[in-house]
């Protein structure tokens, strides 16, 4: 009897899934340090998901030190980043993330970078934004959180700033505020926010299983 027992459970836990630590970019309702984010909710439905989230610039540190982990809102878009197929293994999208202009309530959107030039423009520090907006010439003043942006448009003390949605729709909803005039169907840049990893046996185990958990983006 003994020996029957101790044999189901060796079956039992040599097939246990091995966890995978997934580093996230901390972005306020997106991915939370308390773990209550639209994406950490969307990662934590994969039991062995061990979600770690840190500063923008400490999350890449960690990112690059590790052998088999994943970072996210991540891609292999080379308009944002140089990883690649070969190395790297994404996940299903998350969701779409696309940058905007937003201007002052009550004045016209804007869709044009050069709308921008000689303009006060704000955007948000350790945020990548793309190489189109990186070359555009618009210069940016940055803040640790998009919210003080949004206070210092409403101010007078910017004359804009871009932002990536659905960062920018969380906050405005956090400050009970109709999101302010942006061209919604013209995005200034967009890609696929995803569960990036490196590429090893136990990741590649992993993004299979939490593609069942992600469901297929509109």
């Amino acid at each position: 009897m003994l020996k029957r027992v101790f044999m189901v459970v060796l079956f039992s836990t040599s097939f246990t899934a091995k966890g995978v630590e997934v580093i996230a970019m901390e972005i306020a309702g997106v991915l939370d340090v308390n773990g209550t984010g639209l994406y950490d909710v969307m990662i934590k439905q994969e039991p062995t998901a061990k979600l770690n989230c840190l500063p923008n610039k400490r999350a890449f540190q960690e990112f690059e030190k590790c052998s088999s982990c994943c970072m996210a809102p991540l891609n292999t878009n080379p308009e944002f980043y140089e990883y690649t197929p070969k190395d790297y293994i994404e996940s299903k999208p998350l969701g779409v993330a696309k940058v905007y202009i937003f201007t002052k309530p009550g004045t016209p959107a804007i869709a044009d970078l050069k709308q921008l030039k000689g303009k006060k423009v704000g955007a948000t520090l350790g945020m990548n934004y793309g190489k189109t907006i990186g070359k555009s010439g618009v210069d940016l003043e940055l803040v640790s959180d998009l919210k003080l942006n949004i206070k210092k448009l409403q101010a007078g003390r910017i004359d804009a700033f871009i932002e990536y949605i659905p960062d920018a729709y969380v906050a405005f909803e956090k400050l009970k505020l109709e999101p302010f005039p942006h061209v919604k169907d013209k995005p200034l840049v967009i890609h696929n926010d995803t569960v990036l990893c490196k590429k090893s046996a136990d990741t590649e185990k992993f993004v299979g299983r939490l593609n069942k958990f992600i469901k297929d983006v509109e």
